[in-house]
């Protein structure tokens, strides 16, 4: 024991008094990540690309770990997640959180036409970054899963827009349950991941859904229609807790930014592709009937989708920036 003080005290007088530690070097920034579906849900892919785009363009300044999913914070707890610090950044759909930040289900009506660089250029994510800043203590980032068409899908017969009315639908939150309301249906908030056991048990009729989760989740067996034209486009953004993003030097937040424009293009066209691949798959694979609406439903399918209950419940709910954003939104509601 003696000795090894020893050699240990000679050894500190050889450094100048003092070991060196790691933290004398510079430290990597590490953000904890999850996301809201499974790791390997097709919907991470942009997510996993962004992810790795960013550690690259960091070189060991800056790194993104992705801890998992819903397994590490239930989906609907995530964003208070992050803004309390018990995680760093999400992947997840605006629709979860409306309770919270309730301008973020605005976007997802939308018609579905892939609005991305007009939706930048107007300002209508400026001003949504704005509300989840104030209102969730978050900073919105960009959209990885892109305004993803949801169609309404049921396990029962349809042939017209009238036969939603009374049906049991799982929904998503926010102003698509309002939409779906208006349109007759009741809406029952399920997670992505139990839409298939809730199909399954009885609990819903059918789903608000895109079809590549259709296709992921295996709901196929258990959902035979599929209406369209949309009738809603949900949106994958990340999100980063506020202290966390304030406290990555000015560099590299412009770093993310620009990695995040330039991955949202590429998810575009990504998802666009594989949207029309499964819709195809679903009917000529799967056996899904494909009902399309008469020029009179989809009518009364816009008119519902920019009518007063839309509206009074963002007036209520989001009168600062939901407001706004919904003006800059109209012109692509019909």
């Amino acid at each position: 024991i003696f000795l090894s003080v020893v050699f240990v005290g000679v050894g500190l007088l050889l450094m100048g008094g003092h070991p060196v530690k790691e933290s004398d070097a510079a430290q990597t920034i590490v953000l904890k990540a999850v996301t809201a579906w499974p790791v390997t849900h097709v919907g991470n892919d942009y997510y996993k690309e962004f992810i790795k785009r960013v550690n690259d363009r960091a070189k060991g300044e800056l790194e993104i770990k992705l801890l998992g999913g819903p397994e590490v914070v239930s989906v609907f707890d995530q964003l208070k997640a992050i803004s309390t610090e018990t995680i760093d950044m999400t992947h997840s759909c605006q629709d979860y959180y409306t309770g919270i930040v309730p301008e973020g289900s605005i976007p997802g009506l939308a018609k579905h036409k892939y609005e991305l660089k007009a939706f930048r250029e107007s300002g209508i994510w400026e001003t949504y970054a704005q509300a989840y800043l104030e209102r969730g203590k978050v900073a919105f980032l960009g959209n990885l899963w892109i305004g993803m068409p949801f169609y309404i899908m049921t396990s029962k017969p349809v042939s017209k827009l009238d036969d939603v009315r009374g049906l049991k639908l799982r929904g998503m939150g926010g102003l698509g349950d309002v939409l779906f309301g208006e349109l007759g249906a009741s809406v029952v908030e399920i997670a992505s991941a139990e839409t298939y056991e809730g199909l399954q048990r009885g609990v819903v009729d059918g789903a608000i859904r895109n079809v590549i989760s259709l296709v992921e989740f295996k709901e196929y067996e258990v959902m035979r229609y599929i209406i369209s034209p949309p009738v809603y486009a949900a949106y994958g953004g990340v999100y980063v807790g506020e202290k966390k993003w304030d406290s990555i030097p000015k560099n590299l937040q412009t770093m993310i930014k620009e990695v995040m424009i330039a991955t949202e293009v590429a998810a575009n066209k990504y998802y666009d592709e594989m949207d029309k691949t499964r819709l195809k798959e679903a009917q000529e694979k799967h056996g899904l009937k494909i009902v399309y609406l008469s020029n009179k439903d989809r009518a009364k399918l816009n008119e519902a989708r920019s009518g007063p209950a839309v509206k009074d419940w963002i007036t209520k709910k989001a009168p600062k920036f939901g407001l706004p954003i919904y003006e800059k939104l109209l012109p692509y509601l019909k």
